[in-house]
């Protein structure tokens, strides 16, 4: 082929896509100008995943001798699975397409992680007494994140003749963690950052694998002496579960997805 023809050949390839890229584009504006909006079902998704961080509980009380004199504080630590598991739920508002493939969206939900486990073995103790404890427990820990998204691909437009996407986002997510730890209930709120990046693939419906990153540190649950369920432990006692950042790895499907076809612009 010569020079020539070989540039001829690119231009037309490049002037295919630009025309394909102008006509969805016009595509969309049409649709806008006409008040077609994306049902809002479309954007629904659910899923599941394994949180993981460093998590303790952590015991502190003071200790006195048979004589009732202060000895100091005596701290027990019993390090957790490295492991729980999650599930997810949520939704996404478009707000701009930056181009034909991409657009900007916020992103909220709610999601649960199951702490379960043990306090380890220890003791408390005053004057009075010696008790020995060693418990299970277990915790509910709802997110509700709120992101601000960069999608590319069919998840961007919902078409689904767009075998992949990805997206990646940053927010906030306040959480409330509820359980049962050492025979109390209390709630704690948190508020974290979060960061995600999602690789998604069409096989029916909408297939996403997600990473996000969740910046909460230190106590996620705790109670102290004075606190319901705390009357008959040493005055200064502390119980806490406690995290580092974690990571969260899973999947999840937008069981709608099979409908975007009849609903693009």
């Amino acid at each position: 082929m010569s020079h020539f023809a070989q540039a001829q050949f690119s231009g037309n390839s490049f002037g295919a896509q630009r025309r394909q890229d102008k006509a969805l584009m016009d595509r969309y504006k049409d649709g806008r100008a006409d008040g077609k909006q994306m049902r809002s079902y479309l954007g629904y998704e659910a899923g599941a995943f394994f949180s993981f961080a460093q998590r303790s509980f952590v015991a502190t009380a003071p200790y006195t001798d048979e004589n009732g004199i202060f000895q100091g504080e005596k701290t027990h630590t019993q390090k957790l699975k490295p492991w729980f598991l999650g599930f997810a739920v949520g939704t996404y508002i478009p707000l701009s397409n930056l181009s034909p493939k991409s657009s900007v969206a916020l992103d909220f939900g709610v999601n649960v992680t199951m702490w379960k486990g043990k306090t380890g073995s220890f003791y408390l103790a005053d004057s009075m007494r010696r008790a020995h404890y060693n418990s299970d427990f277990f915790l509910w820990q709802f997110g509700l994140p709120i992101m601000l998204d960069f999608k590319y691909g069919g998840e961007a437009i919902y078409d689904k003749g767009e075998a992949f996407s990805f997206t990646l986002g940053a927010g906030l997510q306040p959480a409330v963690s509820t359980g049962a730890v050492m025979r109390t209930d209390k709630l704690r709120g948190t508020i974290s950052p979060v960061i995600k990046a999602e690789i998604g693939f069409f096989a029916l419906v909408q297939w996403k694998i997600k990473a996000t990153y969740l910046g909460q540190t230190g106590d996620v649950y705790r109670v102290s002496s004075g606190n319901v369920g705390m009357e008959s432990k040493p005055d200064g006692t502390t119980f806490r579960l406690t995290t580092t950042p974690a990571i969260n790895l899973g999947i999840s499907f937008m069981p709608f997805s099979y409908d975007w076809d009849s609903s693009r612009w």
